[in-house]
């Protein structure tokens, strides 16, 4: 299993705002740190750049693809509505 470096690191928030992301942490049963990375990953996007729209894949890459593709199960495409156009963009 693939371990991810990471750094400590402190942020001041209001009271308020502190609160309420312990409250959406305990109702989703999860530590606050991961819910506030969960949180701004979903803000910030992907980490890779958005293609252009003409950005087209050659066949033989969809090809080894189609090959060696695992389909996300349909709970993991709801909750990613980019993956989900691409995948269909795609025929994948």
């Amino acid at each position: 299993m693939e371990t991810t470096a990471r750094t400590q690191t402190a942020f001041r928030f209001s009271n308020n705002l502190l609160e309420r992301l312990k409250r959406n942490a305990r109702k989703e049963h999860r530590s606050l740190n991961s819910y506030v990375e969960q949180t701004l990953e979903k803000a910030l996007g992907p980490a890779f750049p958005k293609l252009p729209p003409d950005f087209t894949v050659s066949d033989e890459i969809l090809g080894l693809m189609a090959d060696t593709f695992v389909r996300p199960l349909p709970e993991a495409l709801a909750s990613d509505p980019k993956l989900a156009s691409l995948l269909e963009r795609y025929g994948l």
